[in-house]
């Protein structure tokens, strides 16, 4: 049989001495029952000695294994019992030895247990410190779940490690699985300790308490710690702004902690720096510091330090010239170098670079003088504020031009290729810098004048001859050059406008200006002046018979321009002459209500009409339009533009030319293939397509009716019983008769068929009455 096993609920190494063997945790469960030799289980302790086992319940847990006897009454009925407490107690007493707890068993001397096997138990996990473990008892079945230890309270003060003990010998294992005895041997009344284990202690007396709840190992005692002096309150930590608007923390005491607070002591945090960055401060306003410092569990008093955080940039400085001299006032042109700077806040600094911010010096005042730029050139000003916090403002920045150099004289001579100034000359003065403006007056005491451009017109002189005038200039910064006297002679009177003729007006009268040529005659010329011509918006040089100025440009109404320029180069006011230039032959248009035509042919029907119509709408009522057929004579379109189909005359195929004349003698022409077709066709022939009656009795029951009669290209309409026109199949040569299908209802039906040819032409219906009896034929 199995062996059965009891856990012990403690176990001291003193009871390494005695003979044992401890099983694994897993050869026993808690269901497991302790039984003695006879196969009874044993009694619970007795309360005598109950608190003896208790005394040695701290230790961890030990596994017992008991061989059972050979034989066993298994219809005893487990059940609490003297011997069950007996065995029980026997067991938890192997530390004082087999023989003691025989003596303690209660038994008759017949029961001897036999040697118990007591090896070194399993670890179990640490409880924690301070608490015992607890003697874990056998539940009876159903087994209860032990409760679970309660969290214990960590030691303040935990035991050291304890050494490694050295390990017993090992003993011999032994089989896993033992053959039961039938004759197990009786154990000895007393047996003797292997030697090489040590005697356990004597078991305490009842009335002995132990030292501890939990037996642990005896720990040396710490030493008892040299009195120190009495701690002394530290003194309250200092408090300092920085530059940068952090706040250093000083006086603070070695190891002691230190705490701050930002709102008035609600709240307190704790201090890890000795500094303070500004971003802990949150927005900018009106800050309170509270910081104090702990030692040996004494706290300092409170420090306190208020001050106005502000980490807003002042405004960018304003900067302007006091005055700006040159063309504009917002041209950074000046001959003053004098800046105004304005927006500096109070108790700011302000500071000016002139290297573009390589290095800074400290101004005073609201402005820079002129003496700080030097010589005349481009000059960069950058101008910052920094506020009493030290915050900095961006960079203002301003670019001028100073010049305070006069510019040079100006000169001018008549050029030698001129005889005189005329009235579209300019004096171009020599010296005149960039940028610079040209002033001018006649007289001494008149104001100056400005000149657009930088040349003075000669036109400024209304008569003509020799004539002086004062000019000078300003440079860009507005300083004022030398005055310059010039004289120049001056010849501003225009020539006469010249005469304009068309040399060849070829429309209906020699004054209406209608013509295919565009020569031109011109007449008036001085002596010695040049003709310019304007053709269509640019100016030529021409002469005085214009040939075919318009060879190159498109028909319609045209505008020529001619004037005349003197050797003073006054021109004189444009000649115009505004004609007609046509020199395309227009071709007459036509139209027709045919469903057929190309554009040089056409198919009239007896319905059809044929209109021609003029080319241009511009000129439609001076063009003439006229046709003629088959190369006979020449006739003039109506006034409708309608020509009738009788002048076509028979049926047939005609070639009809059309005729357009233009008032400039122009002729367009146009021929036109004209198919004439004016016979309708004949009715068609009606009959049913299966008369299944009797033959020629018109009684059917297939309402199929064939048309017949269809010309290559016609089409039929049809309609039944007097309803809407429906249209038909059209024939072509090899289709074979069309039919027409399902036209009518029960009883009489009457078909009505006509026929449309090619052309159009419309011909006489036909009429079919039949008898429609569906399902079969009346008999």
């Amino acid at each position: 049989m199995p062996r059965s096993q009891v856990r012990i609920a403690a176990l001291d190494r003193r009871a390494t001495a005695v003979p044992a063997r401890i099983g694994r945790d897993d050869e026993t469960g808690p269901g497991d029952n302790a039984v003695g030799p006879d196969g009874a289980e044993a009694q619970d302790v007795s309360p005598s000695l109950s608190s003896e086992v208790a005394a040695d319940a701290a230790l961890p847990a030990a596994s017992v294994t008991l061989p059972e006897p050979a034989s066993t009454d298994t219809s005893t009925t487990r059940q609490d019992s003297p011997d069950r407490s007996v065995a029980l107690l026997a067991s938890g007493l192997g530390l004082l030895g087999i023989g003691g707890a025989a003596a303690l068993s209660g038994s008759s001397s017949a029961a001897v247990l036999p040697p118990i096997a007591i090896e070194q138990p399993k670890p179990r996990p640490d409880p924690g410190p301070g608490t015992p473990p607890k003697l874990e008892e056998k539940p009876t079945p159903p087994p209860e779940q032990p409760k679970p230890d309660e969290t214990p309270k960590p030691d303040t003060h935990p035991p050291k490690p304890e050494e490694k003990p050295t390990p017993p010998p090992e003993q011999p294992k032994p089989d896993e699985t033992p053959k039961p005895d039938p004759n197990p041997p009786k154990p000895d009344e007393k047996p003797t300790p292997e030697p090489e284990h040590p005697k356990p202690d004597e078991k305490p007396t009842p009335d002995e308490k132990p030292e501890q709840p939990n037996p642990e190992p005896e720990l040396p005692k710490p030493e008892d710690p040299r009195p120190e002096p009495p701690a002394e309150r530290p003194a309250a930590p200092t408090l300092s702004r920085n530059a940068d608007r952090s706040v250093s923390v000083g006086n603070l005491v070695d190891g002691a902690s230190w705490q701050y607070s930002l709102d008035d002591g609600r709240t307190w945090h704790d201090g890890r720096t000795p500094t303070l960055g500004v971003d802990a401060f949150g927005a900018d306003g009106q800050k309170t510091v509270l910081a104090r410092q702990s030692s040996h569990g004494l706290t300092s008093e409170t420090a306190s330090l208020s001050f106005l955080l502000d980490t807003l940039a002042p405004v960018q400085p304003g900067l302007s010239l006091v005055q700006d001299t040159g063309a504009s006032g917002s041209d950074h042109i000046t001959s003053v170098g004098y800046v105004m700077v304005n927006g500096i806040e109070s108790r700011a600094k302000w500071f000016i670079s002139l290297d573009r911010g390589l290095s800074w010096s400290e101004r005073s005042g609201n402005a820079v003088p002129e003496s700080l730029f030097g010589e005349d050139g481009a000059k960069t000003l950058q101008v910052k504020q920094v506020d009493a916090e030290g915050n900095t403002s961006a960079v203002a920045q301003l670019s001028f031009q100073l010049d305070r150099t006069a510019p040079d004289a100006l000169r001018w001579s008549m050029p030698a290729s001129k005889p005189a100034l005329g009235r579209a000359d300019t004096i171009d003065v020599q010296g005149l810098e960039a940028g610079a403006s040209l002033q001018y007056r006649r007289d001494e005491g008149d104001p100056w004048i400005v000149a657009a451009n930088g040349s003075i017109p000669a036109s400024m002189f209304d008569v003509d001859g020799v004539h002086s005038l004062q000019v000078r200039q300003t440079d860009l910064a507005g300083n004022v050059g030398p005055q310059t006297r010039l004289t120049a002679n001056v010849d501003v009177t225009a020539p006469s406008m010249p005469t304009l003729v068309l040399i060849s007006d070829t429309g209906a009268s020699s004054i209406d200006r209608i013509t295919f040529s565009s020569s031109v005659r011109v007449g008036g010329l001085e002596a010695g002046a040049t003709l310019l011509v304007n053709v269509e918006g640019a100016w030529e040089a021409g002469s005085s018979v214009l040939e075919e100025p318009y060879k190159n440009y498109s028909d319609g109404r045209k505008t020529l321009q001619v004037k005349q320029v003197d050797a003073a180069g006054n021109a004189s006011a444009a000649a115009e002459l505004t004609f007609t230039l046509d020199r395309e032959a227009l071709v007459p248009n036509w139209l027709s209500s045919s469903k057929h035509q190309g554009e040089s042919d056409v198919l009239l029907n007896a319905q059809d009409f044929f209109q021609v119509e003029r080319h241009s709408s511009r000129l439609a009522a001076q063009d003439v339009l006229s046709y003629r057929i088959d190369g006979g004579t020449l006739r003039e379109v109506p006034a409708d533009g309608l020509l009738p189909l009788s002048v076509f005359g028979a049926d047939g195929k005609h070639q009809l030319e059309l005729f357009e004349t233009d008032l400039a003698g122009n002729v367009g022409h146009r021929s036109i293939e004209v198919t004439l077709d004016k016979t309708p066709p004949s009715a068609p022939l009606l009959s049913l397509k299966n008369d299944d009656g009797v033959p020629g009795d018109k009684i059917t029951s297939d309402p199929t009716v064939l048309v017949n009669g269809l010309q290559a290209g016609d089409v039929f309409k049809y309609r039944i019983n007097g309803g809407d026109w429906m249209s038909g199949w059209e024939w072509r040569p090899g289709t074979g008769i069309k039919d027409v299908a399902d036209l009518g209802h029960a009883g009489t039906n009457t078909v009505e068929v006509y026929l449309i040819d090619a052309a159009g032409n419309v011909g006489v219906s036909s009429q079919f009455t039949f008898q429609y009896a569906p399902g079969g034929a009346v008999m």
